[in-house]
């Protein structure tokens, strides 16, 4: 780290008051090297922690010095390499300072209303801790880019870092509401600058304290409002919500979905706060929970994360052909999410399947739903011990940054690697997202198969084989089979059990192994998923789109937002405190840009809300505007849709993800 600081060249934007670089190129700037008998235990999906806004850079340096007393060997050396990071960071920022200084001479005045602030914040800095709005700022961009070095990271609560600074410039008149403003959405573009996308930019504003007090504060509303101002994909607003939560802060929220995008995904502190309690999640950290870089909920500053998934459509997959599927029509190539990226073969990330049972010759609705709980079953059971297994051979053989180290309060007292039990909460996660496609399955099932009885098992598994190739009549009956989404207890039950089913799984595996497993009710690689499974009872072919986390599968919700909300509340979401996102897509002729359409995005957060649900996302989209984009992309930059736990520019999507997108509006007419 200490070669990095060294290489890493000074940058003063000339559009900006934030010193410090955006992107590099890693063929100037050397990557931080570590030992290599040591592996590096920082996946950037959890906040860092905020000591150097209490301390300053230098300051943690001194406290790494001094807390080495009375300290073991491996305690003394992780605290001795926080010290040694931390005044190279102090020197980084003096190297700023000269390159400022020696700039100012032949300034002119435009560049010195930049410059002469910059240069104020940076010596605040580089002589100890910060304590103006402007300083705090200046430090949390700094450090958080030195966290993530050539990459991106998570965010955190920083509406609750950076308010002491921002209410104490604005009580002693040093600063206004309006300047203040102007700095958040200086910082919002520099985000920007550094990617957009997949880059784990979350930042989560509002919320509750232990004793229930709201903690928006006038700056979290300021937050919400350089959301709307600047109007990019970064950072990805999520917002916590509780049943005393300022209004003139949800009425900014609201002007946010209004704008369509995705963002401002809705948390409901009402249930995630009781649910990790119940957990064993002490209440003082439950109520500090931000997101993770998509939809994950972590303890702000307090824990890590580590998680892994199960394809549950695959999972179906398995359980139809008795872990002996037919071979896929076609290679199963596509891009993660952008078009950027190179495509390639994906491939299921289950163990290989067991026998579930064979169901050809199934005469009754429960031989085929039992075949299915059992590969469910098997699969969260080998996913989760592996999971177990993986977390403690990193805790043996993984290493957290020094920088890193050096920002968590605990880690620079106890001198304990994050890694290693420094930081006091655990978060190892279980995904299973899409189980309402397999209940959109089952439920087709049940009703052709073994209501109607228009077809056998037989029948319907040559179908699937074929991909539904001269099967067309059949195909389409299943597809036109009741779908969740749409407020039918014949499938919203369905879907409720299997998430109640994936939800006691991980927690009889986790208590087996001593280990708490948060469960999450979230699937990020649909699109691939739905490249590497074949076709599916409910009508759908190959390729065609499988629903995402806890939300209707895209173009099967035709009854409108509030069927939607009705058919996922039947579903034990509380109980998915990891999360459970359901995403509400909505055309944008439904949304005004108005006063009105501010007034439905209230309603449906109060309904959802009231509801139980834990995590919602709204999503307003023009789907001509998309399509034209499609044809001619450079004049719809500024076209923005959420994509699983972000959003992204809709140009900026792979063919197959953009497709995805606009299957979904047309759900909710």
């Amino acid at each position: 780290m200490l070669r990095f600081l060294s290489d890493v060249p000074v940058f003063l934007p000339t559009d900006s008051r934030i010193a410090g670089y955006t992107i590099l190129n890693t063929d100037e700037v050397v990557p931080p090297k570590y030992d290599p008998e040591w592996e590096i235990s920082d996946n950037l999906h959890f906040s860092m922690g905020t000591t150097y806004l209490t301390y300053g850079f230098g300051g943690v340096a001194e406290r790494a010095y001094a807390n080495m007393e009375g300290k073991d060997d491996e305690a003394k050396q992780t605290l001795l390499s926080v010290a040694h990071v931390y005044e190279g960071v102090v020197a980084y920022i003096k190297r700023h300072i000269e390159e400022i200084d020696a700039r100012i001479k032949t300034a002119s005045p435009e560049e010195l209303e930049n410059l002469a602030p910059m240069r104020s914040n940076l010596y605040e800095l580089a002589e100890g801790a910060p304590k103006t709005f402007g300083a705090a700022v200046q430090a949390f961009y700094l450090a958080w880019k030195l966290r993530g070095t050539l990459n991106t990271a998570t965010i955190g609560r920083l509406d609750q870092y950076l308010y002491p600074f921002y209410r104490n410039d604005i009580d002693s008149g040093r600063l206004t509401e309006d300047e203040a403003l102007d700095i958040v959405c200086d910082l919002w573009k520099r985000f920007n600058a550094s990617g957009s996308g997949d880059t784990l930019m979350t930042l989560t504003v509002g919320g509750q304290d232990k004793d229930g007090r709201d903690e928006a504060n006038d700056l979290s509303v300021l937050m919400v409002k350089a959301s709307c101002i600047v109007h990019q994909p970064e950072p990805h607003l999520h917002v916590r919500y509780h049943n005393n939560t300022r209004k003139d802060f949800m009425d900014q929220v609201a002007r946010l979905h209004v704008l369509g995008g995705g963002q401002g995904s809705i948390y409901n502190d009402e249930v995630i706060i009781p649910s990790m309690v119940e957990a064993g999640i002490p209440l003082q950290y439950a109520c500090n929970y931000a997101t993770d870089g998509c939809t994950e909920l972590i303890i702000d500053r307090k824990s890590r994360i580590r998680f892994t998934n199960v394809d549950s459509v695959k999972c179906l997959e398995y359980a139809l052909f008795n872990g002996n599927p037919p071979p896929l029509p076609g290679p199963a190539v596509t891009k993660y999410w952008t078009h950027r990226t190179a495509a390639k073969e994906w491939q299921s990330s289950l163990v290989p399947p067991c026998e579930s049972g064979d169901i050809s010759e199934a005469t009754d609705f429960k031989e085929v739903y039992d075949a299915y709980c059992r590969q469910f079953k098997y699969q969260i059971t080998r996913k989760t011990k592996r999971l177990i297994g993986a977390d403690r051979y990193f805790k043996e053989r993984c290493v957290t940054p020094s920088f890193l180290n050096g920002s968590y309060d605990e880690c620079l007292e106890s001198g304990l690697d994050s890694f290693r039990g420094g930081l006091p909460v655990d978060c190892l996660m279980m995904f299973s997202g899409s189980l309402t496609t397999v209940a959109d399955s089952l439920a087709a099932l049940k009703h052709v198969v073994f209501e109607k009885k228009h077809y056998t098992m037989r029948e319907v598994l040559d179908a699937l084989a074929a991909n539904y190739e001269g099967y067309e009549a059949m195909r389409r009956e299943l597809a036109a089979a009741p779908k969740f989404g749409n407020d039918d207890d014949s499938v919203d039950m369905i879907a409720a059990d299997l998430a109640q089913i994936f939800i006691d799984t991980t927690k009889e595996v986790g208590d087996e192994e001593n280990t708490r497993i948060w469960p999450a009710l979230l699937g990020y690689l649909f699109v691939q998923e739905a490249h590497f499974t074949g076709a599916t009872p409910d009508g759908r072919r190959w390729k065609e789109p499988i629903a995402e986390h806890f939300s209707a599968t895209p173009g099967k919700a035709v009854n409108g937002p509030t069927a939607l909300i009705d058919s996922a509340a039947k579903a034990p979401l509380a109980k998915a405190y990891g999360t459970a996102p359901v995403h509400v897509t909505l055309p944008r002729t439904l949304v005004p840009r108005n006063e009105e359409g501010e007034e439905l995005m209230k309603r449906l957060v109060r309904v959802a809300v009231k509801k139980g649900f834990l995590m919602l996302n709204i999503g307003i989209y023009d789907v001509d505007a998309m399509r034209k984009a499609q044809k001619n992309p450079e004049q719809y930059a500024d076209l923005i849709v959420r994509v699983w736990g972000y959003s992204a520019r809709f140009i900026d999507l792979s063919e197959d993800m953009q497709e995805h997108v606009i299957t979904r509006v047309g759900t909710q007419g």
